[in-house]
């Protein structure tokens, strides 16, 4: 058997150039050359006989059989960290400190958060929301979800959902209204404004007027509106019946599902704008991070299999 498996350190180059699909944060990561992490893969794909990334131009991306290879090799490595923490007795002893913005410890984290307790009892969660961003370099935690974070050889990040942006609002509001074709239709009605500009860094703010203005339609008075510094009101406030809000997609689809909200018009908005989960290099293997950045993960899956459908 074990002269059949390639040696560790390529199975290491290879775990980390598959996470990032990219052979230049692997060798950061690893803290090797870029060049010693591309022979390390070649010599995984002489071992197997397949190619297992497709090199273009400045990018490298895996193939399917190289897919396919990553999730074993992946979940060998958490078993792997994870039995070597349980025979030192550290086990899952230790808190976890995550940290957020408001919206999304509110509207998504929380409402599910239990599924993880079940899971691992053991664990001791601290959850942290910021009205801003959280800033991976100064705010302290083991981990944090970060709208749109910037490589960093201290921190190890994963995306997790880019942004989709859309009107959303009670059943209640629409009854006696006329039906809305259009953004411009949106204009006249009551619209439910959130500073979305201390969420941002580099990013233009994504507010009625930046909404509308993608679809052509015209900047919007607040007369009559309403505006809010936080998000998760601004969204109870759509669903006493107060007016239109902007949904951000993954935060209000439970609301959606139940009923509590509904999509006055079907116009979305793709952003740029994506989420990461970030971690301090030390702690990347930590069982309790590893345990938590996995469950989020696979919430996220569960539900775009479930979008799908």
């Amino acid at each position: 058997m074990a002269n059949r498996l390639p040696p560790l350190s390529a199975l290491y180059a290879f775990e980390a150039a598959a996470r990032h699909e990219s052979f230049t944060k692997a060798a950061d990561e690893i803290c090797r050359t870029q060049s010693a992490v591309s022979r390390h893969i070649r010599s995984l794909e002489a071992h197997f006989g397949v190619e297992l990334f497709r090199r273009e131009h400045r990018k490298v991306e895996l193939t399917r059989a190289g897919r396919e290879f990553y999730e074993v090799v992946a979940i060998s490595f958490r078993q792997i960290g994870h039995g070597a923490q349980r025979l030192t007795g550290e086990g899952y002893a230790g808190k976890l400190s995550i940290c957020m913005h408001s919206a999304i410890a509110h509207l998504f984290i929380v409402p599910r958060i239990s599924r993880f307790r079940q899971l691992y009892p053991e664990i001791q969660l601290q959850i942290v929301s910021l009205e801003r961003n959280p800033v991976p370099g100064s705010d302290r935690f083991d981990v944090l979800i970060v709208m749109g974070h910037q490589p960093d050889q201290d921190f190890v990040s994963r995306p997790l959902f880019k942004e989709e942006i859309f009107p959303v609002c009670s059943p209640r509001y629409l009854k006696g209204r006329e039906k809305l074709r259009n953004a411009t239709d949106l204009v006249s009605e009551t619209l439910l404004h959130f500073d979305d500009a201390a969420y941002c860094g580099p990013w233009a703010p994504i507010n009625w007027d930046a909404w509308l203005r993608h679809f052509g339609a015209s900047r919007v008075s607040r007369t009559g509106g309403m505006s809010f510094n936080n998000y998760t009101m601004t969204i109870q406030a759509a669903m006493r019946d107060g007016g239109i809000a902007l949904g951000w997609h993954y935060l209000i689809l439970d609301y959606l599902r139940d009923g509590s909200l509904v999509r006055p018009i079907e116009l979305s908005y793709q952003c740029d704008r994506t989420q990461h989960i970030v971690v301090p290099y030390e702690f990347a293997h930590r069982i309790e991070v590893c345990a938590f950045t996995e469950w989020l993960e696979n919430e996220l899956q569960d539900l775009q299999v479930t979008m799908a459908i």
